[in-house]
């Protein structure tokens, strides 16, 4: 079998060859290159496969250092993709192996065509896994990696391919495979438990992603694909999937190679719209000061729990919310000296609420910046706002944004990180009970389906804020359908539902069909 040696290791790599774009898919913890073998099958007809092993795990030799941390294996797949002649590849990369994925498309960029994280974080390990990691590491160590087999189970799988009866030998196989682990493997393991977080690094990728998550993925649960989706600057989709937990390319590979299928078909979209929205660092954009005197209700909570979260030793604290691919993500940090503290799930909420206040303003900001002191007992506090791009022409005064350019952006946005397949979306607003209502439904392969939002569950509410910004928004008997259309970019907004033009573009051949109730008030 082949083996090369770079970066001063050897590493054992499997190659399908052929002409096609390279594919290079690098595993997870505990597992091997058999991790993407359902991948590799579906498309090593029309790309070129390379999986390898990291090192210190599977056939790939051993290694004598007590940490082989993530910048080390980063640095042997640099090596492996050089000594291969691979040039720029899709990168397909699952927990460890997405960590690895990470830092090699935000570090270097030229190598990496597209990329591909499936159960994966950017954040360090959580703090209160780490005793019981380490535990179980210490376990392996000293009396073979067999002993911890069936308490790592339910960590490297969801629940449906634990239970479900017909799994029962795809779960023998399983078995069988961590058991092989050599014990050494408790080198590779304290590579993950002590990892640095790269969040901050993942506004440098600009390579076109898809984030996979399995919905009973209980190690990288559903949030940190989501922060992931929401931090990375190039164009990105998130697809979480059913029946799947932190293995999802064996445990669901159907789902995973549909879903692979339809981002590698959307690449070429995705480097067009890119190349016409040219990606601006969010570090890069000015920091402006807002006064939000009049948002007091908001803000007086969101800085007292922000003080409530911060360590007493703290006298400069900084929150930054920022808006990325229709995700908000939080930092609370220490302005002067090394040191986060934990974002509580009150002050996550005084966030949304923030954000929730300031849309309906048309404020289109892509950070929001809040720094408080403690002096003699009293807390001070500024508030800035970095603005987005696009509000901000060649002369430097903010514009105003078109509301319902904004409403159309916000709800494509959201519709393509949900359904990476739609071609057109039709979405409802009216007033119900003193509420904005809303509802919607997609056109894939000429069939409509509603829309279920799962995971993405903050975008209707981001799109009932921007609705409020709409002429006749207050009156009773308002009602909009707004239609945007995947690849022209171009959108439709009606204030008459009963418009048999909108629907008539609705699905192939002028058949509109919509799903029973949809709509209705």
């Amino acid at each position: 079998m082949p083996r090369i040696k770079v970066n001063d290791t050897t590493l054992y790599y499997e190659d399908t060859g052929g002409p096609g774009e390279p594919i290079v898919f690098s595993h997870g913890l505990l597992w091997n290159t058999t991790l993407f073998a359902p991948q590799v099958a579906a498309f090593k007809d029309r790309y070129r496969c390379i999986s390898y092993d990291h090192r210190g795990q599977g056939q790939s030799a051993d290694d004598a250092r007590d940490v082989i941390d993530m910048d080390l294996l980063t640095e042997d797949v640099v090596a492996l993709i050089e000594a291969l002649d691979l040039g720029p590849v899709h990168f397909c990369g699952l927990s460890m192996g997405g960590f690895v994925g990470m830092r090699l498309a935000a570090r270097h960029p030229q190598m990496v065509r597209t990329l591909i994280l499936c159960e994966t974080s950017a954040e360090a390990e959580p703090a209160e896994n780490v005793p019981k990691y380490r535990r179980l590491n210490w376990v392996a160590r000293w009396f073979g990696p067999w002993v911890v087999v069936p308490a790592v189970m339910p960590i490297l799988f969801g629940k449906t391919s634990l239970t479900h009866p017909a799994r029962a030998a795809q779960r023998r196989e399983w078995k069988r495979q961590l058991k092989r682990n050599r014990r050494s493997v408790w080198r590779a393991v304290n590579g993950v438990i002590f990892r640095d977080a790269v969040v901050d690094e993942l506004e440098r990728i600009a390579a076109p992603t898809l984030v996979i998550v399995g919905k009973e993925d209980v190690a990288t649960v559903p949030a940190k694909a989501q922060l992931i989706a929401g931090r990375i600057d190039g164009p990105t989709t998130l697809a979480v999937l059913g029946a799947a937990g932190h293995s999802s390319t064996v445990e669901n590979p159907q789902a995973v190679n549909e879903q692979i299928e339809q981002f590698f078909k959307r690449v070429p979209e995705d480097v067009a719209m890119a190349a016409a929205n040219p990606s601006v660092p969010t570090s890069s954009l000015p920091l402006v000061p807002v006064d939000l005197a009049r948002d007091d209700e908001v803000l007086d909570p969101l800085v007292a729990e922000a003080v409530k979260c911060s360590p007493a030793t703290w006298t400069h604290g900084v929150l930054t919310i920022e808006m990325r691919n229709m995700y908000l993500t939080y930092k609370l940090k220490n302005e002067h000296e090394a040191g986060t503290a934990q974002i509580s799930a009150p002050l996550r909420q005084l966030c949304e609420d923030l954000h929730f206040r300031m849309a309906p303003r048309g404020d289109q900001w892509r950070e929001f910046v809040l720094t408080f002191r403690r002096r003699a007992g009293a807390i001070d506090v500024e508030t800035a706002v970095r603005w987005s791009p696009s509000r901000v022409p060649p002369s430097g005064t903010p514009k105003p944004p078109s509301p319902h350019q904004a409403l159309a952006d916000a709800f494509r946005a959201g519709i393509r990180a949900m359904a990476p397949g739609w071609e057109r979306a039709f979405a409802r607003f009216h007033r119900a009970d003193g509420q904005i209502a809303f509802s919607s439904v997609y056109t894939e392969a000429g069939a409509v389906r509603a829309a279920d939002w799962g995971v993405q569950e903050t975008v209707p509410d981001f799109l009932r804020q921007q609705v409020r910004l709409l002429p006749g928004v207050e009156d009773e008997s308002f009602c909009v359908v707004l239609l945007v259309l995947r690849k022209t970019g171009d959108f439709d907004l009606r204030y008459d539902w009963e418009d048999p033009a909108l629907w008539a573009l609705a699905t192939p051949a002028g058949d509109p069909r919509v799903p029973e109730g949809f709509g209705a008030p």
